[in-house]
């Protein structure tokens, strides 16, 4: 990651998320930030999260009035043409319980109960390999992972025809896409549909960390990290609530309410998945998967 510097104390921050198919409204005209105590999220951090901190000055988000793109194909999942909740979206944090493994969700997942009967969403041809098939049509192959398979590999199928089950013990299918293989976004304008994102992502609090420590707000200078604790909140997944990574990141920062670094997108996650070897750039410590029973808690490091 670019560190942020900052020359002079800042004395106000703002950050931007917007979900897949929101849009994000500011007004500049607002107070400056201080240390303050954050608005509380329902979960945090094994062994908390104390502070310094600073809660942005604000941060809204409200559900876009485009009307929804012409999707090319529907769901794996009866009813195939009604919206399905995502518990999972492209480049959620994926860390294994060891730490050994830290890297990017590479398509999305839609729960569904053990033994659910999951479907092609476009005909082509398969091969299985153990709990996941894979369907390819043309330059495109369509994953569905988490299933017990009802065909052999190199057969022919139809557009919604049986594939599997979802297995016992996973309560969801995991459906990724590739083209000339490269993972992209089920849930882009043109891809699966219908699909309507009207959540508001939550801001929570913005953290300076400097060689790992945290700084004092009112004490920033030289050379510092801006980390954002921020998530998007699934709908209509149990059990609530679960958080998923937000699709857009964005800053800037003003004093005296003037601009004194323009707006900037950190991260931009509605198109391709990232490579993990740039886990450690974009999540920041304190930063934990979703597990049943324990949501996860999402650290941003918005990069310059």
């Amino acid at each position: 990651m670019k560190p942020l510097r900052v020359i002079v104390a800042v004395s106000l921050m703002l950050i931007a998320l917007c979900a897949t198919a929101a849009r994000v409204t500011f007004d500049s005209r607002v107070p400056a930030a201080s240390a303050s105590v954050a608005e509380p999220w329902p979960w945090v951090p094994n062994g908390g999260d104390p502070g310094p901190f600073v809660v942005p000055s604000q941060a809204s988000s409200r559900p876009s009035k485009t009307p929804l793109a012409r999707s090319s194909y529907d769901w794996p999942l009866k009813p195939f043409g009604r919206p399905h909740p995502a518990r999972g979206y492209l480049d959620d944090p994926r860390i294994a319980g060891n730490l050994g493994s830290r890297t990017f969700h590479f398509g999305i997942d839609i729960p569904a109960a053990p033994g659910t009967p999951v479907f092609a969403i476009r005909a082509g041809t398969t091969w299985v390999h153990y709990s996941t098939v894979y369907v390819r049509s043309g330059t495109t192959t369509f994953e569905y992972w988490h299933i017990v398979p009802a065909v052999r590999s190199y057969r022919l199928v139809l557009r919604h025809a049986l594939l599997g089950r979802v297995r016992t013990g996973f309560n969801h299918v995991h459906l990724s896409e590739r083209q000339f293989g490269r993972y992209v976004n089920p849930l882009r304008p043109g891809g699966l549909g219908p699909f309507a994102d009207s959540t508001s992502p939550q801001i929570v609090k913005l953290t300076f960390r400097s060689h790992g420590l945290r700084v004092e707000p009112t004490a920033v200078k030289g050379t510092v990290n801006l980390v954002a604790d921020a998530a998007d909140i699934a709908a209509g997944v149990t059990p609530a609530p679960w958080p998923v990574t937000p699709a857009l990141l964005r800053w800037r920062i003003l004093k005296g309410g003037k601009v004194v670094v323009g707006w900037h997108t950190a991260y931009d996650f509605r198109h391709d998945v990232l490579s993990p070897s740039k886990f450690g750039l974009v999540y920041a410590d304190g930063t934990r998967m979703n597990h049943p029973g324990q949501p996860g808690y999402y650290c941003f490091l918005p990069r310059a």
